[in-house]
């Protein structure tokens, strides 16, 4: 059904040195794309009247840096105000049409992101005396997660070394899809006290105090924040993403008007400066592109009846923020509301040989059906286990998102992160090609049950 020489095959042709880490925008993003639409067309699958391709426009929003800041106010006194450049800036997130504003948490100390009171968030600045130390870091993407999920007004992250503020800053733009993904708008200010001290003394005492703590620290501070990026312009063209989907077109016509949809993401973060500059992104995720890829063939094949209709879905710019799953369900070619259910996989290559983590049972029935065809399927020798990730709240992290925050029924499987995950040395010769081909031989069988089930899976 699904071979490891497949796999193999599949992820080595993706993530080959010549896509050059399949950036959103880029050229080889968009010759995998047209590689992927052809194999689609060839297994027979249809797309819309558009054809197999989906393209969105990504529009640039410059800030002008000389005219932004960030207000400090006491009872509508003016505290301060910090002025961005060199070591103060935008940093990613949607940028604003207007100020952001409002009361101030200070966000610091040894941080469990599962311990953020995230019902203290929305509405707020929130100041994060961000950890970028080995051990920091690997919480740090877990933080961003719940701060996501709590909808501050903002986030203004201080790391501890000037030296990080280049790897935050974006250079005083950012290509953004339009419409704007949701999402934060982070300002990254200096740790020092030319940048914070000067004009606003107690935050610095407050984040070295912060720092110093051996448990969460998230205070109120009694101040209020107003960051301002004005006259920002907003390019009127720019350059365009895709996305490739294919329709396998079910057997019942009681149900073929009905969809599961397979997805996965099939851009990287392009070409680094270094010896080693292009991040292939085997794991992250040719394996996933490479398993719809490899379930369209098989469950394109005579002999499998499905009733209901099929969509394998490969999108772009996942690495940027979900922008290609975010226009997607904005422009899809079926309604939503006609979606059964969706299955995405990201990093399925690596990690455990006989178990898959599966991200967002406690969202649908999807997971409960999972374990009963992987009970029936015991020769594949891969065990579906729970979310062995909680505080890097994974499942706000990829494509599924855009789907589950509009009421499809949603399930992530992934085999976790590897010593290589954002790294060049994310190569394909690193994949577990047995391993995933087991793997994908099940979600082909739980995908056959998920098209051929009756009832919804609410």
């Amino acid at each position: 059904m699904i071979s490891e020489s497949d796999v193999a095959g599949w992820v080595g042709r993706i993530a080959a040195d010549s896509t050059r880490g399949r950036n959103t925008p880029s050229p080889e993003l968009d010759r995998v794309a047209q590689v992927v639409a052809a194999e689609f067309s060839r297994l027979g699958l249809h797309g819309d009247r558009a054809g197999l391709v989906q393209r969105y426009r990504l529009q640039t929003r410059r800030v002008l840096t000389a005219r932004s800041s960030v207000e400090w106010r006491r009872g509508g006194v003016e505290l301060g105000r910090t002025p961005f450049g060199p070591l103060v800036g935008f940093a990613q997130g949607t940028v604003p049409s207007a100020p952001l504003g409002g009361p101030v948490v200070l966000l610091g100390g040894a941080i469990d992101p599962l311990a953020i009171p995230a019902d203290r968030i929305r509405g707020r600045i929130v100041v994060w005396a961000a950890d970028f130390s080995p051990a920091g870091a690997a919480k740090a993407d877990g933080i961003s997660a719940t701060l996501v999920a709590g909808a501050p007004s903002g986030v203004i992250i201080v790391p501890e070394d000037d030296g990080m503020v280049g790897g935050l800053v974006a250079g005083g733009s950012a290509d953004r899809v339009a419409p704007p993904v949701p999402g934060l708008v982070f300002t990254a200010l200096a740790a020092s006290e030319r940048a914070i001290g000067v004009t606003a003394p107690w935050l610095a005492a407050a984040i070295r105090a912060s720092r110093r703590e051996k448990k969460l620290v998230f205070d109120s501070t009694g101040v209020d924040a107003v960051i301002t990026m004005p006259d920002s312009a907003l390019g009127t063209t720019g350059p365009s993403a895709p996305n490739v989907f294919g329709i396998r077109r079910g057997d019942d016509p009681k149900l073929r008007d009905q969809y599961v949809i397979v997805s996965a993401h099939m851009d990287h973060l392009g070409v680094v400066a270094g010896p080693d500059s292009i991040m292939n992104g085997a794991d992250d995720n040719a394996s996933g592109t490479a398993g719809v890829i490899l379930l369209a063939k098989a469950l394109s094949q005579p002999g499998f009846r499905l009733s209901r209709s099929v969509i394998f879905l490969l999108v772009s710019g996942e690495e940027k923020g979900l922008w290609g799953s975010a226009y997607f369900t904005a422009h899809p070619p079926v309604p939503l509301d006609r979606v059964a259910a969706l299955v995405n996989m990201d990093m399925i290559g690596r990690g455990w040989r006989d178990t898959v983590g599966v991200i967002g049972r406690e969202f649908s029935r999807l997971g409960t059906i999972l374990d009963s065809v992987a009970a029936h399927h015991r020769d594949l020798k891969v065990l579906p286990i729970g979310d062995v990730w909680p505080d890097q709240k994974r499942f706000f992290r990829s494509d599924h998102y855009s789907f589950a925050r509009r009421g499809v029924p949603s399930l992530f499987l992934s085999s976790g992160y590897s010593p290589d995950y954002h790294e060049p040395s994310d190569s394909p010769d690193k994949i577990d090609a047995e391993k995933e081909a087991r793997l994908l031989r099940l979600v082909a069988h739980f995908v056959i049950e998920l098209a051929n089930r009756e009832g919804t899976f609410r």
